[in-house]
């Protein structure tokens, strides 16, 4: 026997000729030309194979490499492989690893249990049908790199969702900190005409300090109906392209183009003639036509006796951030792929349950035909030995799938229903800005609180938004989304969802909430259904309807002071 390793462990990962990582699978046979031919049989350009000749020498090599699979030989000296297999299920390192044994000779039901209970997943008798261990291996080999690929993906995900929230914190910060700059500046221009040297000193510093920063910022006249600007630092200028002749004593709503959203620029107007603050993001076109996203904030500047005289604005280029956010709206929509398959699980689980059943009634009719025809048809009783113990597998199987896909209880609380909806719409502002939507509120403040899961009840409200969104992705002139909370009777509180986009169909109405049915081409058909059945679960009802003029209305009641059942 030789007891030396055939391959010395390396801790380095191998890689194919395409520069990939291979995948590592071990033989152990106590026969060099068992694991040569099995090496011959099995090589491939993209897996790495590792032999030894004993159990010692596979335990050795399991210390520094990963392996997607292990073929072990049962009848070895001294270590057997059903006490290597024994040895490997002790420990956190190798436990997992799949276990296929491989045998020169057929044996009893109590040497396949044993090998079972040592962990094997399978057996291989010699001598060997090249197509089903290559079959097997490959299937192994797969499900491996699979799970590989899962976890990556998984630990990606988790990576991209913190820095947006990172980022998002980061702009957030940055924003109150502009805003509160405006307001001190623009406070400390009533202070009056007794502190006029010291203000004409602040206003200095404040000039030094605008022709540094990187934002562009500007001032307007508002007692002129023509709205021109009086002043704007040299970032307003690299920003948006213009030379100062081209700015100074000119409209301000001329600079946006052509091509800017009419309706924002209807809004930043109304804004200024009531005498309010302004923020939002918008597409603007610099003086070659080029695009670019402009976060702005525009606030009044009033006189001594409160009058609005002039209005001073902030121009912030987010044209890169934009770019991160679909990046990360990207990401999230992976995410929200991942989740919806997800919700599959639910479907397996009570599938699991439903054979379950016919596999408990096949094994016991296995067994009374064996008490039946016992010291008889010797044949008959081994194929329905055969029968039982692939029964029993099986049910081992679903035991194993509905124990992955069991679910925690949903957690019942106070819930307050606004402040639900505010923190939903804050997790998809983002892609809302993104679609160039708006999002309105009519939020009734005197609502009681009610109870229910927090999580499962916001996942009922993203999916409504993400739907009514898709909706009116069609028409561009489809923007509004409106939340509304009301309620409805002494006992029960309503959420309506409303967008103006294309509607339901009268053949889609019906099917709506079934299972699987969708009229999306990507679409699973899950959500809503998914949707409903949280919702009733919580004691209340999920509805659709079509608006008399333009668009669909989601809407499901939730009642007040439910109770953990």
């Amino acid at each position: 026997m030789i007891n030396s390793k055939i391959k010395e462990p390396s801790p380095e990962k191998s890689k194919d000729r395409n520069g990939a990582d291979q995948t590592k699978i071990l033989l152990v046979d106590n026969l060099k030309d068992n694991l040569l031919a099995l090496e011959w049989l099995l090589k491939r350009d993209d897996v790495e194979i590792f032999k030894a000749n004993s159990g010692n020498d596979a335990l050795e090599l399991m210390v520094p490499h990963e392996f997607a699979l292990a073929l072990i030989d049962v009848n070895m000296p001294g270590m057997s492989g059903f006490e290597l297999a024994e040895l490997m299920r002790g420990t956190n390192q190798t436990k997992n690893i799949p276990i296929i044994f491989v045998t020169a000779t057929a044996k009893d039901q109590s040497f396949s249990f044993k090998g079972y209970e040592s962990g094997a997943v399978d057996f291989l008798l010699k001598p060997l049908d090249t197509h089903a261990v290559k079959s097997k291996v490959n299937i192994f080999i797969e499900f491996y790199r699979q799970k590989k690929e899962q976890a990556e993906l998984l630990s990606k995900l988790k990576a991209t969702q913190e820095e947006l929230e990172q980022a998002l914190q980061s702009r957030d910060d940055k924003v109150r900190q502009q805003t509160d700059e405006l307001e001190i500046r623009s406070g400390k221009l009533r202070q009056g005409a007794d502190r006029e040297k010291l203000a004409e000193e602040q206003i200095h510093i404040q000039a030094k300090a605008m022709e540094s920063t990187l934002d562009g910022i500007f001032i307007i006249d508002a007692k002129n109906p023509d709205f021109p600007i009086i002043y704007a630092n040299p970032s307003f200028y690299r920003i948006t392209g213009y030379v100062k002749s081209e700015i100074l004593g000119v409209n301000y709503f001329l600079h946006f183009g052509p091509d800017t959203d009419p309706r924002v620029v209807e809004e930043i107007k109304h804004t200024i003639l009531q005498g309010n603050s302004f923020q939002g993001e918008m597409l603007l076109f610099k003086k070659n036509g080029e695009k670019y996203w402009n976060l702005l904030r525009l606030a009044p500047v009033h006189d001594t006796q409160g009058t609005v005289t002039h209005y001073v604005g902030n121009k912030t280029d987010v044209t890169l951030m934009r770019a991160r956010d679909l990046e990360i709206e990207e990401q999230r929509e992976d995410l929200l792929h991942v989740t919806r398959v997800g919700k599959l699980a639910e479907f397996v689980s009570s599938l699991a349950h439903e054979i379950s059943q016919p596999l408990t009634a096949i094994l016991s009719y296995a067994q009374a035909a064996q008490r039946m025809f016992k010291g008889k048809e010797p044949q008959l009783h081994e194929i329905l030995q055969y029968i039982i113990n692939d029964d029993q597998r099986a049910a081992e199987v679903i035991r194993r799938l509905r124990r992955l896909l069991k679910k925690n209880k949903p957690i019942f609380e106070s819930v307050d229903i606004n402040a639900l909806v505010n923190d939903t719409v804050k997790l998809i502002m983002t892609h809302i800005t993104s679609k160039n939507k708006a999002i309105k509120f009519e939020l009734d403040n005197n609502l009681p609180l009610i109870h229910g899961d927090h999580i499962q009840l916001q996942q009922v409200l993203l999916n409504l938004i993400s739907n009514s969104l898709e909706a009116m992705e069609a028409s561009s002139d489809s923007r509004d989304l409106l939340i509304r909370t009301l309620r409805k009777d002494t006992d029960t509180i309503m959420v309506e969802v409303k967008d103006s986009g294309c509607g339901i169909t009268a053949e889609n109405m019906p099917k709506l909430f079934d299972h699987f049915f969708t009229s999306k081409a990507e679409g699973l058909g899950m959500g809503l259904s998914i949707s409903r059945s949280i919702v009733e679960a919580h004691g209340g009802r999920l509805e659709a309807k079509n608006n008399p003029d333009l668009g669909a209305t989601f809407y499901f009641t939730l009642p007040v002071g439910l109770k953990d059942s």
